[in-house]
């Protein structure tokens, strides 16, 4: 900031923001014959400090800040008087605000008494009615929060087949009008409400940005979910929001820390059903990756007992829903991490178990990918094409970046091992073809990337043990 007003020199004040002194601001930002107006001198007139700052802040088009530059009062302040919740009282005050706006003597209210006011003492029973009355005015009917709760459900239910380009806009539109409601006033039981369905919002945005693959965007949303989150103390969406952040991670390829966020996630509640998870999907996948056996083993054993414990549904869960993982869901995670460990016939099995359940595209998609990367160690090379080639076809509609990744890497694989078979030679050309489709193309992936070369920091894991 400069020293020096930029117009006159004036030295400025070290609490001034703005690059001129008071006399050139008010200069630049007041129109002429702003004190001409009827509504001014009356308002000066009758003291009313709050519908004149009001008027003159509507008239110049500026912000409270600016005017709080130009008075020397606070923000705040400013914003207490216009909202009658507080009076300018102090005759030095009103003066110099008076001098720094630059209000002619012939309008001023110092050449008049200020009008007497009577001290209050006490309150009347309609001042303590009217009073309840605005503390308790709302502007969201507590009616509409279920409807609210159900639209937020409503995406969640379709996601795994619309995914996230056309849900996407619908939850942002929810998002803004809670934000809108959360802008006003309401009492702490919907207050809080509002906050959890904004939080629940922030959060399912920031998974859909992962799927898409704009990573700083599901960084900005799942900062903004958490702090949401955090007013509420929702522990279930905090760790939801931990389990994204390690899912964020691992498609990064960044194995170690989407293991320290899962596990940041586990401990806020080791023996909840949200550490369902946070054990398959986060830890025992970035364990597998790494190359620790013994600990993703344990990592999925858990993941079991706490499925057990809470009796979560048998059925495939959507992948987006923020209720604690099934045991379908759980069981295609453990086929992920036990792929990376080269267990290759109990991926095969695991696989055959949840083909045979009702699954959304992706999903069935993701788990027809494991098992094709699966067949490349038996070897049965032909049959792992087939699978691949199959999973496309299968993820009709926009896919998502698991899918994706999954694909390169099940071609990346078979191009290192058999380059030049007929069978890779061909499913090679059909993961190019698909890869350019303009909904993968927009991903940002391309048929050379793949999560053990391009993103990834643990190669060794994605090599079958013996």
């Amino acid at each position: 900031m400069a020293d020096q007003c930029l117009d006159c020199g004036a030295r400025l004040s070290r609490y001034s923001s703005l690059p001129r002194c008071g006399a050139c601001t008010r200069a630049r930002v007041l129109p002429v014959g702003i004190w001409s107006q009827p509504a001014v001198i009356a308002a000066l007139a009758e003291w009313d400090f709050g519908r004149l700052f009001r008027i003159v802040r509507e008239t110049a088009r500026i912000s409270q800040g600016t005017l709080a530059e130009l008075t020397g009062l606070t923000q705040g302040t400013i914003s207490q008087i216009e909202a009658n919740s507080r009076r300018l009282t102090h005759i030095d005050r009103i003066r110099d605000v008076l001098r720094t706006l630059g209000v002619p003597e012939d309008i001023s209210p110092l050449a008049t008494a200020p009008p007497v006011r009577p001290e209050t003492v006490w309150e009347s029973p309609a001042d303590v009615a009217l009073r309840l009355a605005e503390t308790l005015t709302t502007n969201t009917d507590p009616l509409v929060l279920p409807a609210f709760s159900a639209a937020i459900q409503a995406v969640v239910s379709r996601y795994d087949t619309l995914g996230p380009s056309a849900l996407a806009p619908d939850l942002v539109r929810l998002r803004r009008q809670l934000q809108r409601l959360l802008e006003d006033r309401q009492p702490p039981s919907v207050r809080r409400e509002l906050f959890k369905l904004a939080g629940q919002a922030a959060a399912l945005l920031a998974y859909m940005a992962v799927n898409a693959d704009r990573v700083q965007l599901a960084d900005a949303y799942n900062v903004e979910a958490m702090a949401l989150a955090s007013e509420t103390d929702d522990l279930d969406l905090k760790m939801w929001i931990h389990g994204t952040r390690s899912l964020r991670h691992y498609y990064a390829g960044d194995y170690a820390a989407a293991l320290h966020t899962a596990r940041t996630g586990i401990a806020l509640a080791p023996n909840r059903a949200q550490a369902i998870r946070l054990l398959a999907n986060g830890e025992a996948r970035a364990l597998a990756r790494l190359g620790d056996r013994a600990s993703a083993h344990r990592a999925l054993g858990r993941a079991e007992e706490l499925s057990a414990h809470h009796d979560v549904p048998d059925e495939l869960t959507p992948c987006i829903s923020l209720d604690p993982y099934g045991v379908i869901r759980t069981r295609a995670n453990a086929a992920t991490a036990r792929l990376a460990l080269g267990e290759t016939d109990r991926v095969l099995q695991l696989a055959s178990q949840i083909t045979r359940s009702p699954a959304d595209p992706w999903s069935r998609a993701l788990v027809t990918l494991d098992a094709a990367t699966a067949h490349l160690d038996t070897p049965d090379v032909e049959e792992a094409m087939a699978l691949g080639a199959a999973a496309l076809a299968q993820s009709a509609g926009p896919p998502i970046l698991s899918v994706v990744a999954r694909a390169h890497e099940l071609g990346e694989r078979a191009r290192m091992r058999w380059p030049g078979l007929p069978a890779v030679v061909d499913f090679t050309e059909v993961l190019r073809a698909w890869t350019a489709a303009p909904d993968v193309a927009s991903l940002g992936w391309s048929a050379t990337m793949s999560p053990s070369i391009s993103r990834g920091k643990a190669a060794r894991a994605d090599r079958p043990s013996s």
